[in-house]
């Protein structure tokens, strides 16, 4: 199964922009627009590709998974066995987790956006590219 999120697909983004993924099972989800946040919860054997949030992304009960996201911030919680391939501007935050793998986001999009808001060069600007590697287990501080 393969859905494709659409930021003006009123079905799958409320109205201030967030999009949220819920109780998703073996499926593929590509996220072709930004989006103004990005809560993904209880993903089983997904695989999740987001173009750019351009705030927080939340992960909560990723197992078998693997995420490729750009935020400007990212925190998963009560997740497993799953990869992330991310672009943040700060270290992920993980708690309650175990065997997680992270790597950089190294995925090239076609497509360009005309507004500035969602060009690759002005949407997300404050990233930082070895800030993948900072994961910060907020259970041990």
């Amino acid at each position: 199964r393969v859905l494709t999120a659409d930021k003006d697909d009123d079905e799958t983004v409320a109205l201030n922009g967030e999009m949220h993924l819920d109780d998703l099972e073996d499926c593929v989800v590509l996220i072709e627009k930004p989006v103004a946040a990005l809560r993904i919860r209880s993903v089983r054997r997904c695989v999740v590709v987001a173009y750019a949030v351009d705030g927080p992304a939340y992960v909560q009960g990723a197992s078998g998974s693997t995420l490729r996201l750009r935020s400007r911030q990212l925190r998963i919680h009560e997740s497993s066995h799953s990869d992330f391939y991310v672009h943040v501007a700060s270290g992920p935050i993980v708690e309650d987790c175990h065997h997680l793998r992270f790597a950089k986001y190294a995925l090239r999009w076609s497509h360009n956006y005309t507004d500035d808001k969602t060009d690759d060069k002005t949407s997300l600007p404050l990233l930082r590219p070895g800030a993948w590697r900072d994961v910060q287990d907020f259970k041990w501080l």
